[in-house]
């Protein structure tokens, strides 16, 4: 059995050469032995490499379950979620001098827009039901069922949870942030008003560039001999692109370990950099790039702007201790967590 090197690439321009310009090479997997079992043999949407078993699941996955018009369809159950969540977290303060730990919470909600995602009654592509039960094993239906779940409800609720731990340690940034949601002034936030606020959806790029849910993304595999800026990548070779690297290269982001919303140029009025906003795009790449890029990303980026919306519009938050911020360290286990899960403090805002 002959040895295969490891390639930690944390260079923004290398880390495209191999997501983008040269996916076709690099776009299959190499993962834990161990892996196979909750994986149907490597055989669910983030495990499996490049052929077309991936791309019968990446269009299967893209054309019902999170295609554009499915997405719009369930805006107004998870807007209708969400009030119920914030009125769960009044309640446990209320019972708790104030007191709530928020992750639950998020957990809780983004597990029935998953489980809606998955299982909603209003599904009638009879076509797609039919070419699952003809075209893949039971095994091989449920293990992507489960990856769904894995990889979306801690990810989505860790990352909520790490914008309301920065938005606590930066108040001034939370004030702003209340107002601009404010204005809308609407009795109840909708997704359609969240994709036009420019300073939450900053902030959420921030929180997802400070604390990426997965440092060092998926392992990929060089399919065949390929290279990489001229150096020689031999077949089987395991390729780890480092997103931390990424989205901390100074190069790129002034003070990079500063939670800086203001940094994107969604949050700015005269931003004529374009090199910088290039750099940026690049870099930038919390869900990886590419084909293998998180096929979950368009569900994703609007369901934690939408709940840190709401959050933010119905309470103030602040630390659990007075005097005593929340604890900013990471725990990466499965997912770049809190070593400290959030214990927050709220307060109902005054309508």
């Amino acid at each position: 059995m002959s040895w295969k090197p490891t390639i930690v690439v944390s260079d923004p321009e290398l880390a495209w050469e191999v997501l983008v310009t040269k996916a076709s090479d690099f776009s299959s997997r190499t993962l834990p032995y161990r892996s196979k079992i909750i994986s149907a043999d490597w055989h669910t949407i983030s495990t499996s490499n490049f052929g077309p078993h991936w791309h019968t699941l990446r269009k299967g996955l893209h054309n019902t379950t999170f295609n554009p018009q499915t997405i719009a369809a369930q805006a107004r159950l998870q807007e209708h979620d969400l009030v119920n969540m914030t009125g769960s977290l009044q309640e446990e303060a209320s019972s708790n001098h104030g007191i709530v730990k928020p992750l639950l919470h998020l957990r809780r909600a983004t597990m029935q827009v998953i489980a809606r995602f998955c299982f909603g009654l209003d599904f009638e592509d009879e076509s797609f039901v039919e070419g699952m039960d003809n075209d893949f094993q039971e095994e091989v239906v449920i293990s992507n069922l489960f990856d769904l779940f894995l990889l979306g409800v801690d990810s989505t609720s860790t990352t909520i949870a790490w914008s309301l731990a920065f938005l606590i340690h930066n108040p001034q940034m939370q004030r702003k942030l209340y107002e601009e949601v404010g204005r809308s002034r609407s009795e109840t936030i909708t997704v359609e008003e969240v994709s036009k606020l420019r300073y939450l959806n900053a902030v959420v790029m921030e929180t997802m560039r400070m604390q990426p849910i997965a440092p060092l993304g998926v392992p990929h595999k060089a399919a065949r001999d390929s290279n990489i800026m001229g150096t020689k990548v031999v077949e089987g070779s395991t390729v780890v692109v480092n997103l931390y690297a990424l989205l901390h290269d100074p190069t790129v982001w002034v003070e990079p370990h500063r939670f800086m919303p203001e940094r994107f140029p969604t949050s700015l009025k005269n931003d004529n950099d374009s090199s910088l906003v290039g750099a940026m795009e690049r870099s930038f790449l919390p869900f990886g790039a590419g084909r293998r890029i998180c096929a979950g990303m368009e569900l994703a980026k609007p369901q934690v702007a939408l709940t840190i919306a709401h959050l933010v519009n119905d309470f103030h938050w602040s630390s659990a201790v007075e005097g005593q911020l929340p604890d900013l360290s990471d725990d990466l286990t499965f997912v770049q967590t809190m070593k400290t899960p959030l214990v927050a403090r709220i307060m109902p805002r005054c309508v």
